[in-house]
């Protein structure tokens, strides 16, 4: 090859993510890159869990960057598919939430977003590892949640259609619906750095990264290259329509990031390089947005922070992610 290894780039792009750039689109956003060098790949993805494999496909050719085109379900699996492997991952926005763009200060513009390969920060940052029971793990960027919000998201995923028409809005009839008839369900909650904890709980998440669907800060204080998953879960006994009322003020906490270090009933912050929870019943888990299953008392999650495990590409903003004022 004649070309600069290190300056080698596909794309993995989604084309059916909600605001997916078009392929006009994403090769006027190249040609500067093109023009100082850099070779550039585009490979559509067809069917789900696709783009895993063509990340797979880029790094053993070579790829220096590979490029999630899509939503976060689309760098999810791009993520996983530089599982050990030396390329860096970045990111064009073109899905519905695009959480990790929102925190990596990536812009949607294609000029301005790819521009970031030659112009923005490569840093290593930590990736978290989900399991549930005898399943194969899984990677995740941002955060893995069980109860509340996976199952909404279950919801929405059995629903694509209205994803595609509502975006972030799809999510919230589920929710409140979930919210409405939720049970608290006992988790054993464990870690080899902090004490077990057996709970009701209606909600936990294990933040990688701070924001949560692209709306709230639940792991308001997590960083990306601390070696650690900030575990907040959300307890309580009440259930029906006063559940909304009950929660209302770790709502407005969650939203304004302010979870850390503070006592608030009805939700506990941790940190921990790993957990282990065992709901009584089973309990839906999602990862990066994306369902992955049922954990139960015969098929616990287990959840571990992976230190530096892949380098990524992010705007050069200071970045509270990796403990720099915002």
């Amino acid at each position: 090859m004649s070309e600069d290894a290190s300056r080698y780039v596909v794309i993995v792009r989604n084309p059916r993510a909600r605001r997916s750039p078009s392929l006009r689109d994403i090769w006027a956003g190249a040609a500067p890159l093109r023009r100082v060098g850099w070779r550039v790949e585009v490979a559509d993805t067809h069917e789900a869990a696709e783009a895993t494999r063509l990340t797979e496909q880029a790094a053993e050719r070579g790829a220096s960057v590979v490029v999630a085109c899509g939503g976060d379900g689309t760098l999810n699996e791009v993520l996983n598919g530089l599982s050990g492997r030396a390329t860096a991952l970045a990111v064009l926005p073109g899905g519905t939430a695009n959480v990790w763009a929102r925190e990596a200060s990536v812009p949607r513009d294609p000029v301005r977003a790819l521009a970031l390969l030659d112009e923005g920060r490569r840093v290593r940052v930590d990736v978290g590892v989900a399991s549930i029971g005898a399943q194969p793990s899984r990677r995740f960027l941002l955060m893995c949640g069980i109860g509340l919000d996976a199952g909404a998201v279950r919801e929405v995923e059995e629903h694509p259609r209205l994803k595609r028409l509502l975006r972030q809005a799809a999510f919230a009839w589920p929710a409140a619906r979930a919210i409405a008839k939720a049970q608290p369900v006992r988790v054993n909650i464990a870690s080899d750095d902090v004490n077990a904890a057996s709970q009701d709980v209606l909600l936990a998440v294990a933040g990688n990264t701070r924001l949560c669907g692209g709306v709230a800060r639940i792991a308001g204080d997590a960083r990306i290259d601390d070696g650690l998953l900030d575990l907040v879960t959300f307890e309580g006994s009440e259930t029906g329509w006063r559940a909304p009322l009950r929660y209302s003020a770790v709502a407005t906490r969650a939203l304004r990031g302010v979870t850390a270090d503070t006592e608030v009933p009805g939700m506990t912050y941790r940190r921990a390089p790993g957990w282990e929870l065992t709901p009584e019943r089973p309990l839906p888990v999602q990862v990066d947005g994306e369902y992955l299953g049922e954990a139960g008392p015969d098929a616990p999650l287990r959840l571990a922070a992976l230190p530096e495990a892949i380098e990524v590409i992010i705007g050069r903003q200071p970045n509270p992610l990796l403990g720099e004022p915002e």
